[in-house]
């Protein structure tokens, strides 16, 4: 039984991922399981109001997380029940500011890429989270494999959470 008990006490310990601090991100994984239903909740049922601009919409959305990852979550679960893909909504025009093109994409619930990379970052932004976006390739049918890559056509995230910086793409 002492044998039993020191190889319980050793590999239990050794498969629990060691946090380092209270403000470590819990990591989701087969021995970690991270319930975000609350802020789901709270997210997708922002009332109208809040959601005219882009200030006020982060105000909401991130008041009551408890850490930056909520936050995170938070944002990802509003964009992703209130903003539809629409490759109409792409219309090969240039946009003035990173800011106009998020309230645009926010105003007309629908964006491409662009649209929820720069709507997630400027949520983000007053929040105090940093969110960069990275442009890049995307092949999106087995014919394009082995073809040369013609120009940038696609545009995602990444986040910075504990130190460590996460990628992310809300438009797939």
């Amino acid at each position: 039984r002492p044998a039993l008990v020191s190889f319980l006490l050793f590999f239990g310990t050794a498969r629990t991922p060691a946090l380092h601090s209270k403000h470590d991100i819990p990591r989701p994984s087969k021995y970690v399981e991270v319930d975000y239903s609350t802020i789901d909740t709270y997210a997708r049922n922002a009332p109208p109001s809040v959601t005219r601009n882009l200030n006020t919409l982060s105000a909401y959305l991130t008041a009551p997380a408890k850490s930056d990852l909520a936050k995170v979550r938070s944002v990802y679960a509003w964009i992703t029940s209130h903003i539809r893909y629409d490759e109409m909504a792409f219309n090969g025009q240039r946009y003035s500011s990173e800011t106009e093109y998020a309230s645009r994409s926010l105003r007309g619930r629908k964006a491409v890429c662009t649209g929820f990379a720069l709507l997630f970052k400027h949520l983000l932004k007053p929040a105090g989270i940093e969110v960069a976006n990275i442009k890049g390739y995307a092949r999106t049918f087995d014919s394009e494999a082995g073809q040369p890559i013609q120009r940038v056509d696609h545009e995602w995230n990444a986040v910075r959470l504990d130190g460590d910086w996460y990628l992310l793409d809300i438009a797939w």
